[in-house]
């Protein structure tokens, strides 16, 4: 078979394609985008004999399944000839197997707020795409968990660790959230409603500032913390555990409730998170 001539429609057809097929290698090799629609799956179960207050169940063997943890990941990116920029976000939170109404509205309350973590973290780090040009490998990763700590019709108490991974290095924190059961909707329980008056901040502080040197841990600009440095707390039947801020280690410290007693209020929400299940 004798090659086309240079001039008929068939050569040029061959030629378009040929240069079609280069152009599509050649922009495949600079030009890459990838986005990644949400994506739930199914982590691990949650039984209620790990949880405080549920150890009656194991000596009975009346061990149930409470939960599931559950991730929501996304990942995003955009490179042009070599350079680019990403996003990579996980979030755990807890799902209530639960076949009452309440543990399901719960459910749907931490996954919108994992969801919303992810809007803000994608938010915050959103760059143009000209940006992609002058910016090589800059990667940012979040991981957020959401921790169930305690957990009855009446309370739920939970711990979110979040972590964020920058080239210049990580970042991590750590903070508590207490949720009280209200006619049927969950409220976030406020530290005003355990204490009675102002005299506890001086003795949390005290006891904070002297745990963490007992755990090592030691920062000269935290030498004492106000009240406005105690917002963040969980309760579990062994105490109330603070998380006191810091720039650059997470920090925890459980306060057994024997310590606060002098300051909680007699009837108080924390008698939610002394009481056994069976009670």
């Amino acid at each position: 078979m004798e090659p086309p001539e240079p001039t008929s429609a068939k050569f040029k057809l061959w030629r378009w394609l040929l240069l079609l097929s280069v152009i599509t290698v050649a922009l495949g090799g600079l030009v890459s985008w990838k986005v990644r629609s949400e994506r739930l799956e199914f982590v691990e179960p949650i039984w209620s004999d790990s949880l405080p207050g549920h150890e009656n169940e194991s000596v009975t063997r009346q061990r149930r399944k409470i939960g599931e943890v559950w991730s929501l990941s996304r990942y995003r990116g955009f490179s042009l000839f070599g350079r680019g920029v990403s996003s990579d976000f996980e979030g755990r939170y807890p799902v209530f197997t639960e076949s009452d109404a309440l543990h399901g509205k719960l459910s749907k309350q931490l996954l919108a707020e994992v969801r919303g973590e992810e809007e803000f973290f994608s938010g915050f780090h959103r760059l143009k795409w000209w940006d992609s040009i002058r910016i090589r490998g800059d990667i940012r990763c979040r991981r957020s968990a959401i921790q169930l700590l305690f957990y009855t019709d009446f309370a739920v108490s939970l711990r979110e660790s979040t972590s964020e991974f920058f080239e210049s290095g990580p970042w991590e924190s750590l903070s508590g959230h207490t949720l009280v059961n209200r006619d049927g909707e969950w409220q976030t329980l406020h530290r005003d409603e355990l204490f009675d008056g102002k005299d506890w901040v001086e003795v949390v502080s005290k006891f904070c500032v002297a745990d963490l040197k007992r755990q090592g841990i030691e920062d000269g600009a935290w030498t004492s913390f106000d009240y406005h440095n105690l917002t963040s707390l969980s309760l579990t039947p062994a105490g109330v555990t603070f998380y006191p801020p810091s720039a650059n280690e997470t920090r925890e410290v459980l306060i057994p409730f024997e310590i606060l007693v002098e300051h909680l209020k007699p009837d108080g929400p924390h008698r939610l998170f002394q009481r056994k299940v069976s009670e």
